[in-house]
């Protein structure tokens, strides 16, 4: 997609038709470049066991400054395999993303993007009885290895310009009841 006025949230240094040259927070009109894919599908294996898979990737490029859009996600992956029965249901999923080096870091910059982010792969395990009608019950361990990981996608205060990098939760249990009336 070409985008001929895209908003670019960006620092002032004195781009044109921008007075300032203070770093101050600007929103500007630019030319801009999006393209991407997503991909998803699903294959039953044998009776109950099923495996899933998505694939998304997105590249943004600053058509006017020559430098990549802050706040484009790497390519990332997801894959499912998951086992049920009438009465219950476990998985294994992976969440997965590529290091982001198409950043907006560097000299002249919209502050967006505070450095380029490393990749990673986590695992969840979860499962859901179904048994206990209305109720059923879903429990599982998110990021199982305790991986040390963050998003390339982060969001500023609404209190502070400031960004920040923050790392994702480590492994996490839960434990969730639902019931159907």
């Amino acid at each position: 997609n070409k985008v001929s006025d895209y908003i670019l949230r960006d620092n002032a240094t004195g781009q044109d038709g921008i007075l300032q040259t203070d770093t101050a927070d600007i929103y500007r009109n630019i030319d801009a470049t999006l393209m991407g894919f997503e991909l998803s599908g699903g294959i039953d294996l044998m009776e109950g066991l099923n495996l899933a898979l998505n694939v998304a990737y997105t590249y943004g490029e600053n058509d006017e400054d020559n430098r990549p859009l802050a706040q484009i996600a790497p390519l990332e992956v997801g894959a499912a395999l998951e086992y049920s029965t009438a009465d219950w249901m476990t998985g294994l999923r992976m969440r997965a993303a590529a290091k982001q080096n198409r950043a907006d870091i560097g000299a002249v910059t919209s502050g967006q993007d505070i450095e380029k982010t490393g990749g990673y792969a986590v695992f969840d395990v979860y499962g859901k009885i179904w048994a206990f009608k209305p109720f059923d019950l879903a429990l599982g361990v998110t990021n199982v290895l305790d991986k040390t990981y963050s998003n390339h996608l982060n969001r500023g205060s609404s209190f502070d310009n400031t960004v920040a990098k923050v790392n994702e939760p480590g492994r996490s249990f839960f434990l969730r009841v639902n019931a159907d009336f």
